[in-house]
């Protein structure tokens, strides 16, 4: 379901994304977390997968939904969890075999039905913000924000229904990117926009598990009527333990090495 938050507005909002499993990386993220007086977390999918460390994750965000508002928007990958869970195949959505593997491998791990556990959301709008797990279409369209032409795609849907912000996941990289709606000009954006402004911002936080190419990292936000402000913040942790996870798996070893190179 679609949810509408403008009771967050003028709130300072944590938004984490692709925990894939790696709790030591999601511990990590809470410490600051706990220093930074955030009021809300917002999760945009994507907990499981990847990673060894299944209920370690899970009875991590348990523990901080007791302590801070949290909500959790419906990923890709929690998808293929909820319809495991129901006996039913992946909808339209072919992964390669090493993914199928540990997808599988961390839902024999799984203690808890991911999909009763917390309360979901297809998206989130906070003011003229929009999360969503990969971008502002159809739930259950998987497209990733990547290059220039995605980016001015994603500007023209938000635009049509009248945001002025995308927060969006699934690509593992940060991104803060502005556009001119008049002349579609995209620049690398500040820590602060004005929501109007005659321009669109495109943020991605990061993946805080699997991180692809510039490190693990979380937003940090504060959404007013007039302007967004927005920080990245990045972490960093130990890697050995987790790493040591995977060859105690059981998973093959092609697999074991394919996941392992993520962490590299």
């Amino acid at each position: 379901m679609k949810h509408k938050r403008n009771d967050l507005l003028g709130k300072r909002i944590a938004v984490i994304s692709d925990i894939h499993s790696n709790n030591d990386s999601l511990k990590c993220a809470i410490e600051i977390i706990k220093k930074s007086k955030i009021d809300v977390i917002v999760f945009l999918g994507d907990l499981l997968t990847y990673g060894c460390q299944v209920n370690e994750s899970v009875e991590e965000l348990l523990i901080l939904q007791k302590e801070y508002p949290c909500l959790f928007i419906i990923g890709n990958h929690d998808e293929f969890y909820f319809n495991l869970s129901e006996d039913k195949a992946h909808e339209n959505y072919a992964v390669p075999v090493f993914i199928e593997e540990s997808i599988s491998w961390n839902f024999k791990q799984l203690k808890y039905n991911l999909k009763e556990l917390f309360t979901w959301y297809e998206s989130i709008n906070v003011g003229s913000v929009l999360f969503a797990h990969a971008n502002p279409y159809e739930f259950k369209d998987w497209s990733y924000i990547n290059n220039k032409v995605d980016i001015l795609n994603a500007v023209d849907a938000l635009d049509k229904c009248s945001y002025s912000v995308g927060v969006f996941g699934h690509t593992h990289r940060p991104m803060r990117k502005s556009v001119s709606l008049v002349d579609n000009k995209i620049f690398d954006a500040n820590n602060e926009f004005k929501n109007d402004a005659g321009e669109c911002l495109i943020l991605n936080p990061g993946s805080l598990g699997q991180p692809r190419g510039d490190g693990s990292s979380f937003l940090i936000m504060e959404i007013n009527n007039d302007i967004t402000k927005y920080e990245h913040v990045k972490i960093s942790y130990e890697k050995q333990g987790f790493m040591n996870l995977f060859d105690e798996s059981g998973m093959t070893t092609p697999t074991i090495r394919k996941l392992k190179k993520y962490y590299e």
